[in-house]
């Protein structure tokens, strides 16, 4: 106390410092900061301001640049490597049936 007392700042703004930085701690054992648990957002500081999240926009570029997939039918013909020949090449083959969104089983000429 007598140290806040010959310091120019009043007690109330140490006490506000104090708990702002007590509140954009993470917990040792939670890992997230009592802000985020108590009101569900993290507090702006300065280091906020000076730190951009590039998270978010990286990812939200990523999803934008995926390529348009192809949707095939069973019965298409279709050229798919031959790991078979242990050559590298492709070899003509049919859809036989859809396994998932990109994903297909093949029957391949012999």
């Amino acid at each position: 106390m007598k140290k806040a007392k010959l310091d120019s700042v009043s007690l109330q703004v140490k006490i506000d410092h104090f708990l702002l930085s007590y509140r954009t701690t993470p917990h040792s054992f939670t890992k997230e900061t009592p802000a985020k648990l108590f009101l569900n957002r993290k507090l702006h500081t300065r280091l906020f301001v000076i730190k951009p999240n590039f998270g978010h926009s990286i990812s939200q570029k990523q999803s934008s640049k995926q390529s348009p997939t192809s949707i095939l039918s069973v019965g298409e013909t279709v050229r798919v490597p031959d790991f078979r020949k242990h050559t590298g090449k492709w070899s003509q083959g049919e859809v036989s049936k859809v396994l998932g969104p990109v994903t297909y089983l093949v029957c391949v000429d012999n």
